[in-house]
């Protein structure tokens, strides 16, 4: 499987969309490392817009940036040219220090920003933990530090991992100042849109728009079975499962059965090339929400693919099938027409 938001752990709690509290002032970072030729470029990068913010070059294994912060605490990538070089920082107006010399980048000691060491302490206790306990810490960590921007951060980032549930009680246990951040407003986002709907209920509407602009929504393609199915480029897992999931639509269309995929994607260009490549002949919507995209939070996905099977009533029958399972759940559900031409595919 395949997570919709980035799959490193930790890159995943720290990649997020925007700095928390607006506020201008400088930040200086004297950097130490060890090993890397002189001239190697050092670059600072804005994950949330994935872009260059500052670069300089190391000389005698050391670096200094100093600039402008627009909003603090910011968070930024550091990020060697070349070289597999990189670790993720919290920045604040103030003297920092990021010490390599005797550690890869992503181990550096980290002085000076007391929002950094809040992001090492969560990650000193989630070390070596299975996701389960991991997520069980994490949520330990926001109602412990209900006024870090970490907690808040990190929130924003596992809310459909958490569930509506666990995650609306965590948002309130937030400090007001931090349910107004651009982090704290994700939150709230999921919120006002999740329902996660279950196998047995109505489907719930979507309506994205397709690559030509056009608004789709979903009732507008129900069949006699539709598949919802939530999927990326940039997936492997989905790629995968395309050329069969081509055969399973060419055979079982003309039964009445449709697809409405829903592509997790932020770059259009690396979607619709996606779906030219793999030949997907079937409805495609996407919103390329930096936030998270609409349908995925309403239906409560936090790893692709998945899917919901929805019959012609508008119920959820079935989730999560793929291959020779859809098929033969198709097969079942459309008669004994479809159950034939099932048989002869295989």
């Amino acid at each position: 499987m395949t997570r919709s938001i980035p799959y490193f752990s930790f890159l995943l709690l720290f990649l997020a969309c925007a700095p928390t509290t607006q506020k201008t002032d400088w930040f200086t970072l004297h950097g130490r490392t060890h090993d890397i030729p002189d001239g190697t470029l050092v670059q600072l990068i804005d994950p949330s817009e994935n872009t260059v913010t500052d670069s300089t070059r190391i000389k005698d294994n050391l670096f200094v940036f100093r600039g402008q912060l627009d909003a603090s605490p910011a968070q930024r990538l550091l990020l060697t040219e070349g070289l597999p070089n990189f670790a993720l920082l919290w920045l604040e107006p103030t003297e920092m220090t990021f010490d390599a010399s005797t550690t890869d980048f992503r181990r550096a000691i980290v002085t000076g920003s007391v929002t950094q060491a809040e992001a090492d302490e969560l990650r000193r206790r989630t070390n070596d933990a299975d996701e389960a306990t991991r997520n069980r810490i994490t949520q330990d960590f926001i109602a412990e530090f209900p006024s870090s921007t970490i907690s808040v951060n990190a929130l924003s980032v596992m809310a459909s991992t958490y569930g509506r549930e666990t995650t609306e009680k965590l948002y309130h246990q937030l400090s007001p100042a931090l349910q107004q951040t651009d982090y704290g407003k994700d939150v709230e986002h999921y919120l006002s849109l999740n329902q996660e709907p279950q196998v047995g209920d109505r489907f719930a509407e979507v309506a994205l728009q397709n690559p030509s602009g056009e608004t789709v929504r979903l009732s507008e393609r129900l069949g006699k079975l539709t598949l919802l199915e939530f999927w990326g480029a940039n997936c492997a897992p989905c790629r995968q499962e395309n050329p069969h999931l081509v055969r399973t639509y060419e055979t079982y269309h003309p039964r009445g059965f449709d697809i409405y995929a829903v592509s997790l994607d932020r770059n259009r260009d690396q979607w619709l090339a996606a779906i030219e490549a793999d030949g997907l002949p079937w409805t495609q919507v996407a919103d390329l929400d930096h936030r998270g995209n609409a349908a995925q939070l309403t239906y409560g996905v936090h790893m692709i693919p998945d899917n919901f099977l929805i019959d012609e009533k508008g119920i959820i029958v079935a989730r999560n099938l793929r291959g020779e399972a859809l098929d033969r759940e198709l097969a079942a559900r459309l008669g004994s027409e479809a159950a034939q031409l099932f048989s002869q595919s295989e």
